[in-house]
């Protein structure tokens, strides 16, 4: 998926996960930040209930970011 910023389709991922008829083991995520981020956002405002949550360059400032959520 890329989403372009996460925070904003956040739900619509939710949605996604919750008509699967099979759990998705990995849901790789990338463009996790916006373009234009202001503040560098915290890891637990893109974890989702039933996955432990990865990411790569979400501490990085120009960067725009990439989250994996493997299935617990």
């Amino acid at each position: 998926m890329n989403a372009d910023c996460l925070l904003n389709k956040r739900a619509e991922l939710e949605l996604l996960i919750s008509q699967q008829t099979v759990k998705s083991d990995i849901i790789a995520v990338v463009e996790v930040k916006a373009k234009n981020c202001r503040e560098l956002p915290l890891i637990s405002q893109f974890t989702l209930e039933g996955y432990e949550v990865h990411s790569a360059n979400l501490d990085k400032e120009h960067s725009i970011g990439v989250i994996l959520h493997t299935a617990l």
